[in-house]
């Protein structure tokens, strides 16, 4: 089993903080903050549209392209196991999109939702985001 105590690279827990700050979940905290990581533009993009439709689906598209870029970076960073980066941001992206609407449409508890996201991405990560 993976050592999951070593400390993570500053620029991966950054990302991982700035995700988990809004949740308010606390990840392990070494070194000094890091700018994390931007999602990229890319103009080129044959799907890109100017209606409204389009520009929502560019922004999920370039959201998911984000989160897989950071989970790419922690893994070759040696910061946790990741077998396909893409794969596991469309899974927490289900997730998530799914717990808001939970919480807008149904009665569940935004500490129920917190509690979800940390336990879906300690168990996919390997990691102990409470330190």
């Amino acid at each position: 089993e993976r050592d999951t105590s070593a400390a993570l690279d500053p620029r991966t827990t950054q990302s991982v903080q700035d995700a988990a700050a809004s949740l308010k979940i606390s990840p392990t905290q070494p070194g000094a903050a890091q700018p994390p990581i931007a999602p990229k533009r890319d103009a080129a993009d044959p799907k890109a549209s100017t209606s409204p439709s389009g520009k929502s689906e560019k922004a999920i598209n370039a959201y998911q392209r984000y989160i897989a870029r950071v989970l790419a970076a922690g893994r070759e960073a040696g910061e946790f196991e990741v077998e396909d980066p893409g794969e596991l941001a469309t899974e927490f992206l289900a997730l998530f999109d799914g717990l808001s609407v939970a919480l807008v449409v149904e009665d569940i508890d935004m500490e129920f939702a917190r509690r979800s996201l940390g336990r879906f991405l300690e168990s996919r990560l390997l990691i102990d985001l409470a330190g």
